[in-house]
């Protein structure tokens, strides 16, 4: 018998949200990825460094390469009005044995304060605890990035401490909160 994992990497998962969705990167979206990840106030508070327009075409390459080999997923997200890429959502890395994942996001700065990130994330601790049975969920945020921290402890992530110089970035070492979210919280939270 196959498991949820298993079935889960059969084909991409795409969800609708009112004004925006969530599907595989294609080829063609990387001139609106570019657009949003070379803006530094989106990047600033993150580890992402944005250095050409090659890395962009490689991360939308890499997407698939990690969704095929069961490693994670990176959705674009979508404006529906206007079919051009905002951003990003990613199981970052997916840790089977130990019923692990963590989420990351990135949304261009027009996009800000719309509750989009908020929408979204919900949808995905829904998939990864109900139809995947992940048992904890991680995330990260630069220290000092409070929006993304407002998010996750909006969904309920509690905030477990600071990982201290974890990513080297624009020329230094940056400390980073450390967030995570049992399944048997997240089931206490939604009732």
């Amino acid at each position: 018998m196959r498991s949820d994992w298993e079935r889960f990497f059969d084909t991409f998962p795409e969800f609708d949200f009112e004004g925006y969705k969530l599907r595989a990167f294609r080829k063609n979206d990387a001139d609106d990825l570019y657009k949003c990840l070379s803006d530094p106030d989106v990047t600033e508070l993150t580890s992402f460094e944005l250095n050409s327009f090659d890395q962009i075409t490689k991360l939308i390459e890499a997407s698939s390469i990690k969704f095929n080999k069961k490693h994670g997923v990176n959705w674009a997200i979508v404006d529906k009005k206007t079919d051009r890429v905002i951003g990003f959502y990613g199981l970052v890395w997916i840790d089977q044995h130990n019923s692990r994942t963590e989420v990351g996001f990135i949304l261009a700065k027009e996009y800000w304060n719309k509750g989009i990130t908020t929408q979204v994330l919900k949808r995905i601790l829904e998939l990864v605890f109900t139809e995947l049975g992940v048992n904890s969920v991680e995330a990260t945020a630069m220290v000092g990035n409070n929006a993304s921290a407002r998010v996750l402890e909006k969904c309920g992530f509690k905030k477990e401490g600071i990982l201290r110089e974890l990513r080297y970035c624009r020329g230094k070492y940056h400390d980073f909160w450390k967030f995570s979210l049992l399944q048997k919280e997240w089931v206490h939270d939604k009732n």
